[in-house]
């Protein structure tokens, strides 16, 4: 194997290992995309829920069907 295809490989995996522990870093606290669960939990009350809502409070930041 060329000195090259080793230092190419030894970049991937070095990459690799970087990226996981960045992934697992602090696994448990709070994500990114945390975001996108409280999304998915306020659209699944549906159309007519949401027409209620946004009934009830007039101002609130999201346009109608933001979460559709």
């Amino acid at each position: 194997m060329s000195h090259l295809k080793r230092k190419e490989i030894f970049i991937l995996f070095l990459c690799l290992i970087i990226g996981f522990a960045l992934r697992f870093y602090r696994f448990d606290q709070k994500s990114l995309w945390l975001d996108e669960v409280h999304t998915y939990n306020d659209s699944r009350d549906g159309v007519g829920d949401q027409i209620k809502f946004y009934k009830e409070n007039p101002t609130f930041l999201h346009p109608p069907l933001f979460l559709f």
